[in-house]
């Protein structure tokens, strides 16, 4: 599964209902469902909030989601954004990694030069 959207308020609950479709499709259960929603949706505020600061030429959202050979759901959550850099202008209480991290089993944050990509590893049975 694959969806791309502005990168603006709004396009966070379409992608965690995007990810919970496809979630639900391959068996995660109700509790699993429920972790993975808040997840996505952490990760995604995170991009909308703040990897933008400057604005940008068309700000872009997306999210993949697969399920590994492991039985696992991956989903990456991604922007073309500046990357990831200490901002003291930056709104929120610096909180939506930590409770990203205690929700997925495997995070990894990856910046390539083009954005940011959150890479969040679930089990379908929580």
């Amino acid at each position: 599964m694959e969806a791309h959207w502005d990168a603006v308020p709004e396009a966070v609950p379409a992608l965690r209902r995007s990810v919970v479709r496809y979630a639900r499709s391959v068996g995660a259960s109700p509790r699993a469902l429920d972790v993975i929603a808040l997840a996505a949706s952490e990760a995604a505020s995170n991009a909308v909030l703040h990897a933008f600061p400057n604005g940008a030429k068309a700000p872009e959202l997306s999210v993949s989601a697969n399920l590994l050979d492991d039985g696992h759901l991956r989903v990456v959550v991604s922007d073309n954004g500046t990357g990831m850099r200490e901002r003291v202008d930056s709104p929120g209480l610096g909180l939506g990694l930590p409770i990203i991290g205690r929700l997925a089993e495997a995070v990894e944050v990856i910046g390539d030069g083009c954005g940011t990509h959150v890479r969040l590893d679930f089990a379908l049975a929580v």
